[in-house]
């Protein structure tokens, strides 16, 4: 599903099951083999994105045209292929959001530090 509203945001989810939407999300299906996920991966990258916004209609609320993404050629590369962009992209992730994860936690020892000397320095156990 690709999510018609504002479209830069690049609101893309692999379903994986059968059911209802909003009108707000394009559900796309593709009829030749593939993986899923490699068509997940291509959906929401830079390049079809600003592909998509480069034909959005309406200045407050702007919205994807199904007229215009429905006529867009989209690479299918081999099985293979697919499998291999798709493991190398996770990899990539993966190795993000371990360093996210890495960055949050020192971000929260640091506020941690911050409040020991702040009481530290009221109480007049440090000279500031």
């Amino acid at each position: 599903m690709f999510g018609k509203l504002r479209p830069y945001l690049a609101k893309v989810h692999l379903a994986e099951n059968s059911g209802c939407c909003t009108t707000e999300a394009l559900v796309l299906r593709f009829k030749i083999d593939c993986k899923q996920k490699y068509y997940f991966y291509f959906l929401i990258s830079r390049r079809f994105i600003n592909l998509v916004n480069s034909s959005v209609y309406g200045s407050k609320m702007p919205r994807a045209s199904w007229d215009f993404i429905g006529l867009q050629i989209i690479p299918i590369p081999p099985i293979e292929e697919q499998e291999k962009i798709v493991e190398y992209l996770e990899q990539k992730t993966a190795e993000i959001e371990a360093l996210k994860e890495k960055t949050l936690q020192q971000i929260e020892k640091l506020k941690e530090f911050k409040q020991i000397l702040i009481a530290e320095a009221v109480t007049g156990k440090i000279k500031v």
